[in-house]
Order: structure tokens, then C-alpha cells, then sequence
């Protein structure tokens, strides 16, 4: 590969190469950057980015509250928030004014307890930004799950699952999901039995061991150690909502 430079052509090195091909494989990775058409600046919500930029400014102060959106802007824009003008998926998730208005199905979880020959119980639909999202999906599932006592202490808890555990899974669920699909988040709890977490998308082919013809068939999770929604776990991070 070149590139003219002046009046001549010089060869790009390949370290430049490498890392095109890592930024346009981070591209398409970010779907949450999709930008939302029906979407305006005004539909974002000033309290909820002071909010961020507040536990930004944790540590070292890096970012000054802001007192209006239109002063907001170069923020927003330089955390993709908004691109080329546009509110993105991304902006609508964290500080968006109504984000089922704009998102529909990408901003909702869709919860009930389902027991053998009954109706499903306790169904809900949370539908808020993604940070408030979280919480309230493990919320619903601590409060449809048994916890026991232990002797041990004076009486201590012993949840039929580690917190730990389903915070995780329920953090993971809305952070790695494919952003272009207008699908909900799904939870389902089988007492007794199971919970069972899941988000629209598929693994990637690169992911995969397959095969299922051998002696012993192998089916196999290839760990993936970049996130599946770079710019979101940026912001997730700054909760300690992903690491």
C-alpha cells in the first residue's frame, strides 16, 4: 500500500497497516455508535451527563459540569455521544430524556418467573437508560430467587446465587449486546431450577471451536478479551459496571 505525499508516492508501513485493520475491526464492532435518526440534542438529558461527568471527576477533575446542553456539546461529541451532529445509540443510553421513545425494544428487559403448568409470574418490562437498567434487572432477579440462613454467624444470608455472579452475567448482558437488533434482553426464572439470561446477537464465527462430527464432540467459547461495545464499556467502566 502507498500514499502520495507531495509529488511522490511512498509506501505505508505495516504498522500502520495493522492498526487500520484494528480501528476498522472496532468499527464494526461498535454498534452502539449507530446513530439515531429521530433523535435531537434536546432529547438528552443534562442531569444525567452532570451525573457522569461527575464520577469522571473522581479522582482528578477532567471535566467541568456543564450548565446547558449547547455547552455540553464538544463533550458530547468527543465521547460519541454524538457524531457528525447526530445523537448515537450510545448518548440515547446513558443520558437520554426518554430512551424507550427512541430505542424501543434496545432499551428494555423483559422479565417473568415461569412455572411449570402456571402462568408466567411476576412479569415486568423495565425500560430506562442503561445504567438504571441494570440495577433494576438484578433487582428482579434477587428478589425472585430463594436466599437462605445460615447458622454460621448468628444467622447469615445464603443466596441461591452468588450476587457476584448475577450482577456479572446482567452487566454483560446489556454491555455485549448487538445494538443493531430492535430485540429485548430476556430473563427468565425457573424456580428451583435455572435463571436464564439472554440478549439479542450471535458469537462470532472467530469465536467458535466446532466439531461435533469427532469421537467426542467439541463445542468451544474462544475468551474474547476486547468488548463488544468499546464505547460503552468506556462508560461502564467509570461505574464499575464492566471490567
Amino acid at each position: 500500500a502507498y500514499e502520495r505525499v507531495l509529488t511522490g508516492d511512498r509506501q505505508i508501513p505495516e504498522a500502520r497497516i495493522l492498526a487500520q485493520e484494528e480501528y476498522k475491526e472496532e468499527v464494526l464492532q461498535a454498534r452502539e455508535l449507530t446513530l439515531v435518526p429521530t433523535a435531537r440534542v434536546e432529547d438528552l438529558n443534562l442531569d444525567r451527563l452532570n451525573d457522569y461527568i461527575q464520577l469522571l471527576n473522581r479522582q482528578t477533575k477532567i471535566e467541568t459540569m456543564k450548565a446547558d446542553l449547547n455547552a455540553a456539546l464538544p463533550f458530547l461529541t468527543r465521547k460519541a455521544f454524538i457524531v457528525d451532529g447526530q445523537v448515537t445509540t450510545l448518548g440515547v443510553l446513558v443520558c437520554g430524556q426518554h430512551p424507550a421513545d427512541l430505542l424501543d425494544y434496545r432499551c428494555r428487559v423483559h422479565c417473568y418467573v415461569d412455572v411449570p403448568q402456571e402462568l408466567a409470574q411476576d412479569k415486568q418490562v423495565l425500560t430506562d437508560n442503561v445504567l438504571p437498567l441494570m440495577e433494576g434487572s438484578l433487582g428482579y432477579v434477587l428478589r425472585n430467587t430463594q436466599v437462605g440462613v445460615s447458622v454460621a454467624g448468628g444467622g447469615t444470608s445464603l443466596p441461591q446465587y452468588p450476587e457476584t455472579l448475577l450482577r456479572e452475567t446482567v452487566n454483560n448482558a446489556l454491555a455485549h449486546r448487538d445494538y443493531s437488533i430492535n430485540k429485548n434482553v430476556t430473563i427468565v426464572i425457573r424456580p428451583g431450577r435455572q435463571v436464564e439470561i439472554r440478549n439479542p446477537g450471535t458469537l462470532r464465527r472467530s469465536l467458535l471451536i466446532e466439531h461435533a462430527e469427532a469421537t467426542i464432540p467439541l463445542h468451544r467459547i474462544i475468551p474474547e478479551a476486547k468488548p463488544r461495545n468499546p464505547k460503552l464499556a468506556a462508560v461502564l467502566m467509570v461505574y464499575n459496571k464492566w471490567e
